[in-house]
């Protein structure tokens, strides 16, 4: 069994949220990335109103497709989850070699299988881990732990390999009675639905250092959005319509012009509301 680590940054400019914390943790090792982070992409802010969506977070022009958004400084690539296990004979094989290769691999995880979870052994619970080392039989992760603290942790092959494949079923695992039913049907997967986060894997690795400089242009832009509250979604409505997240498996993608949610300097009241 081999052994391969990635560098990692253990406290990430932002660590709210996986996606931003995920990302920090992989820019955060290197030096070049901050005048991207501060040009606009971390600027506006939007707020849903239904707390059941997305109460508050950074505004992404092209919406949070699974971990991260486009970023200049990373080679990323999704593939379905299917695929790892039709050409590998299981998850922490396929695991092993893309860190191997030099990529990060982010997926949803069932936390039951996964040490040091506020759901470890308790009940079926998908979040997603960043894996970026592997050393002989344990491999390296990002995450909460039960305290809601950010930071690494180790999981063996056999956790891996379950917190993997989640699927109510199938098999790899049946439900075993911990929990309630409903709840492990959460973490159920669909071979046919693979547009869902669960069902894909992000994969990213680091591009060469690039010279990127702040573009006035575009943080004048966010600003104004900001201070004035302005739906920025509408100028980039072409490319994506569901700012900031994927709707479940079942839902309906909302209406982007409902009036639901907020933009900029007016989140605040919205969240006093």
């Amino acid at each position: 069994m081999a052994t391969h680590s990635l560098p990692i940054c253990h406290t990430p400019l932002l660590n709210g949220y996986l996606r931003h914390a995920y990302l920090f943790s992989i820019l955060g090792t290197r030096g070049d990335y901050l005048a991207w982070a501060l040009s606009g992409d971390y600027t506006q802010l939007v707020c849903d109103t239904d707390p059941a969506w997305m109460p508050l977070d950074f505004y992404a022009p092209q919406g949070y497709i699974g971990t991260a958004f486009a970023c200049p400084f990373l080679d990323t690539q999704w593939l379905d989850r299917i695929i790892i296990g039709h050409g590998f004979e299981s998850a922490s094989v396929f695991l092993e070699e893309v860190i191997a290769q030099g990529y990060y691999a982010a997926f949803a995880a069932d936390e039951y299988h996964v040490p040091g979870r506020a759901a470890h052994g308790r009940s079926h619970f998908l979040h997603r881990v960043l894996v970026f080392a592997v050393d002989g039989n344990r491999f390296s992760i990002m995450g909460y732990d039960a305290a809601g603290k950010y930071g690494s942790s180790f999981l063996d092959r056999a956790q891996m390999d379950k917190a993997f494949f989640f699927a109510a079923g199938s098999k790899h695992e049946a439900f075993d009675g911990t929990g309630a039913v409903a709840a492990l049907k959460q973490c159920t997967f669909s071979q046919t639905t693979t547009s869902v986060e669960p069902n894909r894997i992000w994969l990213v690795r680091h591009l060469p250092e690039r010279a990127h400089c702040i573009d006035p242009d575009s943080v004048l832009a966010m600003l104004s959005d900001y201070l004035n509250g302005t739906d920025t979604s509408a100028r980039y409505r072409m490319i994506v319509n569901y700012p900031n997240k994927v709707p479940p498996l079942g839902h309906q993608i909302k209406d982007p012009s409902d009036g639901r949610r907020v933009y900029g300097i007016r989140v605040y009241e919205a969240l006093v509301q």
